[in-house]
């Protein structure tokens, strides 16, 4: 350990290596193969609190302005509006959603909990305007639509009478392309479509598309690729969905909040979890005790009595 801290190695990897060989040296007594553990007498080495950076409003706008269409607006807008955790916000029906009041009803979220979650003004425009872009089919907020195939236009020639559908079968992603070596051609993708499935219908059993997932709540993984899609696009880089429920606990206590409601809003059993928002909050505190206190030296009265 001393020669790990001397080559400048961090107090969180030397802590990971030293848990390693307390369990591996707690094993091998349980397994009768050694008398004495040497990891006993080793304490573990303390790890220096460090608190994650919290977005700035600036950043979380420019986050929510990165975004193409009306789904990545209003994943960013309910996340940072709502505080909810990813498993919660794929987990959002619409039939718990009250629009008028704008409130949305958190079934079994961590501890197998209900709430309520508020958002404003922002995120109930987003969530309807992604409802007229993608009407639901599922019942989900939101949902991935269904999965029949993807057909797109060949761009490589210039009449775009080419089309290219790719289909997922015997394990793999799979292509074909229509209208390249016939005289046939299909102007629109109905006509396209329609020839798909007439070629599917003669293919041998082990290469046909597999039965068509039907529409239904994105997974959590979904959501971390585009949250760090808007982030490249934003000019930053790790930014996780965590980051908006941290940033909607910090903004609101920052902006006098009582830390209560804030508990409340994000669900936390007791407020002693909720407290870490408010040490993240210290600076701008900091900031208010200089400006205002008469001795901390940024008020009129305080220079004057120097």
């Amino acid at each position: 350990m001393a020669d790990q801290l001397r080559r400048g190695m961090g107090a969180n990897s030397i802590r990971a290596r030293t848990a390693a060989l307390r369990m591996f040296f707690r094993f091998l007594k349980f397994g009768g193969l050694i008398q004495y553990d040497p990891m006993a007498a080793i304490s573990h080495r303390k790890v220096p609190r460090r608190l994650p950076r919290v977005l700035t409003v600036e950043e979380v706008e420019s986050l929510i302005n990165a975004s193409r269409d009306p789904f990545e607006r209003a994943v960013i807008e309910v996340m940072y509006a709502t505080g909810v955790r990813v498993s919660e916000l794929v987990s959002i029906k619409l039939e718990n959603i009250i629009l008028p009041e704008h409130m949305i009803l958190i079934e079994n979220g961590k501890g197998r909990k209900d709430r309520w979650a508020l958002y404003g003004r922002a995120a109930a425009l987003a969530i309807t305007k992604y409802q007229e872009w993608r009407p639901p089919e599922s019942g989900y907020l939101f949902e991935s639509p269904a999965r029949n195939g993807c057909l797109s236009r060949d761009r490589r020639r210039a009449d775009n009478i080419w089309w290219v559908a790719y289909y997922p079968a015997d394990g793999r992603q799979r292509k074909i392309s229509l209208g390249r070596d016939s005289a046939l051609r299909f102007p629109s993708e109905v006509e396209a479509r329609r020839e798909f499935e007439r070629l599917v219908a003669n293919m041998p059993e082990g290469h046909r598309p597999r039965a068509p997932r039907p529409a239904g709540p994105y997974s959590p993984r979904t959501i971390y690729s585009l949250v760090a899609r808007l982030a490249v696009r934003a000019g930053g880089k790790g930014v996780h969905p965590h980051a908006f429920r941290r940033a909607m606990a910090c903004h609101m206590l920052a902006h006098g909040a009582d830390i209560r409601h804030v508990q409340e809003l994000l669900g936390h059993n007791t407020v002693v979890t909720t407290q870490i928002y408010t040490t993240l909050t210290d600076e701008k505190l900091r900031e208010i005790h200089v400006k205002y206190h008469p001795h901390a030296g940024g008020s009129d009265a305080a220079k004057k009595d120097d």
